[in-house]
C-alpha cells in the first residue's frame, strides 16, 4: 500500500537539507513504515 506524503514533510526536509540543520519526525498509525522507508530515499537523494 502507497500513500501519497505531506508536501509540508517534504518541504522541511529539503529546507533543512539546504540549511543543513537535523530534522526528527515521528509518525504514528498504520503507515509509518512506508514513511520511514520514503524519507530514508528523499535522504539518499539529497546531496550534503
Amino acid at each position: 500500500m502507497q500513500k501519497k506524503v505531506d508536501e509540508e514533510i517534504k518541504t522541511l526536509v529539503e529546507n533543512d537539507v539546504k540549511v543543513r540543520h537535523w530534522s526528527m519526525f515521528f509518525f504514528m498509525g498504520a503507515c509509518h513504515m512506508s514513511m520511514t522507508m520514503y524519507l530514508s530515499l528523499l535522504k539518499k537523494h539529497c546531496h550534503f
